[in-house]
């Protein structure tokens, strides 16, 4: 179990990483200003800015696609981050989905963006602690996370949590960002983490290995670094082919003036084989 300072400390990272102050207010004025004021968002709408990882909306339908999901699962998105994956997962498949993120400001933001996308009664996320799931065993059918664990030390921590919300026969599908083949310093600032004291990578056999420590079996690991590399070569400009009013709506909101740096960082890092993509989904035996 995390202890308090340990999780405060953890807390005040995440803040200082993403320095949006009012990101609520900040979403209200773009969407006003955008005329999109009143009435329902189509999801779609925000995927440029909700879909907080690489590879973006493709990414969660194609991790989705791989579990057995069906109407009224119970689905939990570790690291929700402003709610665009658990919206998608709740819209696709009519489940029910909890999200769970250590920043606050993320939290309030992605409930606000469920009111107004009409998902606050499919989706709910609260401010949480990875380490200490605050959620009764078995609580889960299936439990996904993109891009969330890279800030984790404690993994093994981590994965047993994991392991005890989900039920005999849960799956739990992961997209992360994981260790390469090649030694050699990353280059700061990345995209979960300004520091290298707020970076704690695995690579992909020691992952495999702590999952399974877990109880985990291993089902689909694949690696999609290839896929992440288009994508990542995509947003350096995506947001300029929106319609004027709605480019504010993308990552560099919440990333700020440092986004474009953090995305060619990690592009040269996975093209240096320092940095890997990989897809897992893993199961809880029944």
């Amino acid at each position: 179990m995390v202890t308090e300072a340990d999780g405060m400390k953890r807390q005040q990272a995440a803040a200082a990483h993403y320095p949006t102050r009012d990101l609520t207010g900040g979403l209200q004025a773009i969407l006003e200003a955008a005329g999109l004021t009143d009435g329902t968002i189509a999801p779609e709408v925000l995927a440029p800015l909700d879909q907080f990882h690489v590879g973006g909306a493709a990414a969660t339908t194609d991790l989705m696609a791989k579990l057995n999901l069906g109407p009224g699962a119970r689905v939990l998105d570790l690291g929700s981050g402003l709610g665009g994956p658990a919206r998608a997962i709740a819209t696709a498949y009519a489940c029910q989905v909890t999200g769970i993120d250590l920043n606050a400001r993320f939290v309030e933001a992605a409930n606000f963006l469920s009111r107004r996308t009409g998902l606050a009664e499919q989706v709910t996320c609260v401010h949480g602690e990875a380490l200490d799931l605050p959620f009764g065993e078995a609580a889960f059918d299936a439990v996904v996370t993109q891009h969330a664990v890279m800030n984790i030390a404690d993994r093994d921590a981590l994965y047993a949590g994991v392991f005890r919300v989900l039920r005999a026969g849960g799956m739990f599908a992961m997209f992360d960002v994981v260790a390469g083949p090649e030694a050699g310093e990353l280059i700061y600032p990345l995209p979960w983490a300004g520091v290298p004291a707020d970076s704690h990578l695995l690579t992909a056999q020691a992952t495999r290995e702590v999952l399974q420590v877990a109880g985990f079996a291993i089902g689909v690991w694949q690696d999609v670094t290839e896929q992440a590399m288009v994508w990542n070569i995509a947003q350096i400009g995506a947001a300029r082919n929106r319609p004027d009013a709605l480019q504010p709506l993308a990552l560099p909101l919440v990333m700020g003036a440092d986004f474009l740096t953090m995305v060619g960082n990690l592009r040269h890092a996975i093209a240096d084989g320092k940095l890997r993509v990989v897809q897992a989904i893993v199961t809880k035996p029944a």
